[in-house]
């Protein structure tokens, strides 16, 4: 007995109509998608700062930025920490040497670096504000530099308190080094390979619905 199968054009006709529609929305419905992973993944760096640094300030843990979105011809998003969270927070990043702060380049040959004093004042972060910090490289009044050892006292800026008692508010010192501890890329995947199929999804059955 012989059997014959055949297919409906008119069937073909419509997937194939489907599927050219399919394919011009789909750059459209992938670049929204992409945009939106990359903001989540952008979220998600910056709140893993909580667990890879020491009581991060709010101006850390809004480093990371999407700093050029996608389009339906590029198809790339590209994350990147804002100019002046990046100088510091590279080190974390990659390893190495910690730049040195503006204020740490006006101090010319005498240290690389300075840290808070054993007395300094410190907010939550564990960090002197910046007019301290301003004043004690100013000094005058009560403050004064130390260069070289004297004594007990270290390279610093001290305060002259009653009865001939200091007060250590910097300390002078080298540019610390920093461990590679952040894993920013394995965090960015991980979002991206949560967020990327669902809203890929989302957009492509809203480009398909609204299509002419």
């Amino acid at each position: 007995m012989e059997l014959r199968l055949s297919i409906d054009s008119k069937g073909i006709n419509k997937a194939s109509a489907w599927l050219a529609k399919v394919e011009k929305q789909l750059p459209f419905a992938a670049s929204r998608a992409l945009n939106d992973s990359a903001k989540k993944a952008a979220a998600a760096l910056n709140q893993s700062t909580n667990q890879y640094f020491d009581r991060p300030t709010r101006f850390t843990q809004s480093g990371y930025r999407v700093s050029s979105f996608s389009n339906k011809k590029t198809l790339e998003a590209q994350l990147r920490p804002k100019p002046i969270q990046e100088r510091y927070l590279l080190p974390s990043i990659t390893g190495g040497i910690r730049p040195q702060r503006p204020s740490e380049r006006k101090l010319g040959g005498i240290a690389p670096a300075w840290s808070p004093g054993l007395d300094a004042r410190r907010n939550a972060s564990g960090n002197m504000s910046k007019a301290a910090v301003v004043k004690a490289l100013q000094g005058g009044g009560n403050n004064f530099r130390i260069k070289n050892q004297q004594g007990n006292l270290r390279p610093g800026v001290y305060q002259r308190m009653k009865r001939g008692a200091v007060k250590s508010i910097l300390s002078f010192n080298r540019l610390p080094s920093i461990p590679k501890r952040w894993p920013v890329e394995r965090i960015a995947l991980a979002s991206l390979n949560a967020s990327w199929a669902p809203l890929l999804n989302k957009y492509m059955e809203e480009a398909l619905r609204t299509a002419k």
